[in-house]
């Protein structure tokens, strides 16, 4: 039960991601960074407008179908700014009284160069603004907020998974063999990590941060192929159940 209900709420999330709001338009992202930096406009947007995916157009040119990869994400429009920004304490005021949620403002360090960032929320998107730390730029950064659609289904198909965890359960009682032994290994780390997102996902809907997609750590390095193997195996554990169940044969070591 403990692996099928991540496994299961992490594909009742991807349903419901499928319902995303659009993130912003160029206008709606200039008005975003009109707020933050008044008559300074940024130097360059960026976006990537899918649903979940490779997060640079560099990485879909070599897709690590089985090893995986760490950038993943849910899309995003970002703008970087021309001017040095050293202190966000007046952008986040000023988007604040532009009508988001704002976070406190948060000392950072990334590779030894330190920087302050905040999140921001206001309808279907999540803001974050970062100084200092991304290519020694400040910069702004809109994802889309999770749909209401992938929490309610998460927790359906959660539920669900439990029921389906109890009915595997009775089968492990007939033994697990060595495929059902390494298909549940296998998938525990995915199990937790998705399980950890799916929480967070759920408490961040009252707060002001990204949402991780509870199904992106099954897609980074090592983890697919753990998850991936541990699927597998899942099969053919389930298929000698099958088999078992229909010949009323005894279970074999």
């Amino acid at each position: 039960m403990a692996v099928m209900v991540p496994l299961t709420g992490m594909l009742g999330a991807w349903l419901g991601w499928q319902h995303a709001a659009a993130l912003p338009a160029e206008a709606e992202m200039l008005a975003i960074v009109e707020v933050l930096t008044p008559g300074d406009p940024p130097a360059k947007l960026e976006r990537r407008d899918h649903i979940a995916g490779l997060i640079y157009a560099v990485d879909e040119e070599n897709p690590r179908f089985i090893s995986g990869a760490d950038d993943y994400g849910a899309g995003y429009v970002e703008a970087d700014f021309y001017v040095g920004i050293t202190q966000l304490g007046p952008l986040a005021h000023r988007i604040e009284a532009a009508g988001w949620r704002t976070s406190l403002v948060r000392a950072t360090e990334l590779d030894g160069t330190a920087g302050q960032e905040f999140t921001a929320a206001r309808g279907d998107w999540r803001l974050l603004v970062q100084s200092g730390n991304r290519n020694q730029k400040a910069m702004a950064y809109v994802e889309r907020s999770e749909p209401p659609a992938a929490l309610v289904l998460s927790v359906v198909f959660a539920v669900l998974g439990a029921g389906l965890g109890r009915v595997l359960s009775r089968g492990a009682r007939r033994g697990l063999g060595l495929s059902g032994t390494l298909a549940f290994l296998l998938l525990t780390v995915n199990s937790i990590l998705a399980g950890t997102a799916l929480v967070t996902d759920l408490v961040s809907t009252t707060g002001t941060g990204l949402f991780p997609l509870p199904w992106e750590y099954s897609a980074t390095v090592l983890v697919r192929p753990l998850t991936l193997t541990g699927l597998l195996f899942l099969i053919i554990w389930l298929c000698r159940l099958v088999v078992r169940g229909v010949s009323g044969s005894p279970r074999h070591p």
